[in-house]
């Protein structure tokens, strides 16, 4: 169905700098007769040359529609680095929209990826104009976009971020594309944008700092995010790539919050998570989760309408903030507070005998602590045959798969637990306190929780990963070790909600390489991002009464929670 809006194609809105970004902008028919609100959507990926008609939606509904490119994107003036001048830039974008004659001085905004980074600039800005927002596939903090655990992402942050920001040294043409998997095996990582045929200076920084420091800092620290009033309906994926800090996001946008505060729409902010890859109602994996998995896009609609217009959403009279989908139940949840207050933190230990390597191994898993010796399990990381990534948080090729080729390594220890009696559902952050060595000063660790279907088909349910050397946490240089010491390593294996049903079976899978989803550890204990050498590492893992490896699970008792539908 057609619908008449006066559109305005390249539109050159200037900045504090004196760089325009270029955007088109749709009207009502009645045009600027009358002040309205405006939904803006600030992307990186040449909103302006695609003619989006997203703004369409809303023009429908009596607001303006702007598109804005990103600086240094379509044919907006300046450089592109990814979180340097948003903040500045969505700062000046509102300002702008706020003098113009068809504006009411009220902005909501749109958009997921990086779309929803720039949401998260323009509320960490703090304008008075951004009433509301709906970001989602996200997080509000740089550093982690790139590193988990200290390891750095490779599987696809890597591509985009040399992509989006790099500049070919030579065209690309007729078939011809970057070789992306081959620059993943490139050595030294600050090289990687040269061997895939850009220069990127922005990639050589962000490889060579892989600890929060001054320089994540000095990006514009989004974890304060106290100066704004919006309103904030945020979305997030079980399996999305930046899955792992959708609740730490999502606190940092309730820190301060009032709910009896009837001045702020901060009050209003709410969470929906899906079983989902990078994006709403994206499917990841070989498993199905249904259609009642599917959402629409009606309560976000009526959120920002609401806001935009000075009411109330309906989101506000929702049994609570946030929802969840919890899998294996596929069932929709209502919930107040991440993580749940019943949970109960249960710990699960590993043990056997010594010979834990593969599915066929004897590694198995207990919910009672081992009271004596137990001879520890070994394997061999050698990062030039690193285990291959198979599902999880990743783009394309993620979600829930077969494990079993992944098992079938030597250098995979497995653990598995006895068929369930009753169904177990593991909701909130799960990590596992493991006790370790190694021949060398620094390597990976690397986790992962899966559910052993009935059939026999393993299928992964969260991962994580820890670089030794920042065992002391991230913020900090980093560490080495001592050869063949023993020590105790906090993993986050992520967060899930996901119901290991009767008859399926628990399972864990310890390793020292996920790739490309993360970067090998050359086992050197030199500068990783200049390092160029590769040396296998000899690994124990122990569990005894004296170092009880175990993983740590957030039981949530059966048949708690509001249970809805979307």
């Amino acid at each position: 169905m057609q619908y008449d809006a006066i559109s305005y194609i390249n539109v050159r809105i200037p900045m504090r700098d004196g760089v325009e970004l270029a955007a088109d902008l749709y009207l009502p028919p009645d045009g600027a007769a009358t002040p309205r609100g405006t939904v803006l959507g600030f992307s990186p990926y040449l909103v302006t040359s695609t003619r989006c008609d997203n703004s369409l939606i809303w023009v429908r509904r009596g607001f303006a529609g702007l598109r804005v490119d990103c600086r240094g994107r379509g044919k907006s003036g300046g450089s592109f680095v990814p979180w340097a001048t948003d903040i500045d830039d969505a700062w000046d974008l509102l300002e702008w929209i706020s003098r113009q004659p068809w504006s009411n001085g009220r902005v909501a905004m749109v958009g997921g990826s990086y779309p929803a980074v720039t949401q998260i600039c323009a509320l960490a800005s703090g304008h008075p104009a951004l009433v509301a927002t709906a970001p989602s596939a996200i997080t509000a903090d740089p550093y982690s976009h790139y590193y988990t655990g200290g390891a750095q992402e490779l599987s696809f942050k890597m591509s985009w971020h040399i992509g989006i920001a790099g500049t070919p040294k030579t065209p690309f043409t007729g078939n011809t594309r970057p070789d992306f998997a081959a620059a993943r095996r490139h050595l030294p990582l600050v090289e990687m944008a040269g061997a895939a045929g850009f220069d990127c200076p922005s990639w050589e920084e962000i490889a060579s700092n892989d600890w929060y420091n001054a320089y994540w800092r000095k990006k514009g620290d989004l974890r304060d995010l106290d100066r704004s009033r919006a309103g904030i309906f945020y979305q997030g994926s079980w399996y999305d790539l930046l899955g792992e800090k959708v609740f730490e996001t999502f606190a940092r946008f309730m820190e301060g919050v009032d709910p009896t505060d009837t001045t702020s729409n901060r009050r209003f902010t709410c969470l929906r998570v899906g079983p989902w890859g990078h994006g709403v109602n994206t499917p990841e994996g070989e498993y199905n989760f249904g259609r009642h998995s599917l959402v629409t896009e009606d309560a976000e609609i009526d959120f920002l309408t609401a806001l935009l217009n000075g009411g109330t959403p309906q989101t506000a009279s929702a049994p609570a903030p946030i929802q969840i989908f919890v899998m294996g139940r596929n069932v929709w949840r209502y919930e107040q507070e991440w993580p749940l207050a019943r949970t109960r933190y249960t710990p699960l230990y590993l043990t056997g005998g010594g010979k834990a390597n593969t599915a066929a191994g004897d590694g198995r898993l207990s919910w009672e602590a081992p009271t004596g010796d137990e001879p520890a399990d070994r394997f061999t990381y050698d990062p030039a045959n690193p285990v291959p990534t198979c599902g999880g948080r990743i783009v394309g090729s993620g979600g829930q798969r077969d494990q079993s080729e992944i098992e079938a390594r030597p250098d995979v220890l497995v653990y598995t637990g006895a068929p369930l009696e009753a169904d177990l559902e593991v909701t909130g952050p799960v990590r596992m306190r493991l006790y370790a060595a190694s021949s060398a000063t620094d390597t990976d660790f690397t986790v992962k929780l899966v559910d052993l279907q009935p059939d026999g088909r393993p299928l992964n349910v969260c991962d994580g990963i820890l670089r030794t050397r920042f065992r002391d946490g991230t913020d900090k240089p980093g560490r080495l070790m001592t050869p063949g010491e023993t020590v105790a390593l906090d993993i986050d294996v992520d967060v899930t909600s996901y119901c290991f049903l009767k008859g399926h079976a628990i399972r864990v899978e310890i390793s020292s390489s996920n790739f490309p989803h993360y970067a090998r550890n050359p086992n050197t204990g030199t500068g990783i991002a200049t390092e160029t050498r590769l040396q296998t590492a000899d690994q124990t893992v122990f569990h005894s009464a004296s170092h009880p490896s175990h993983l740590i699970l957030p039981v949530i008792p059966q048949d708690s929670g509001t249970k809805t539908s979307v």
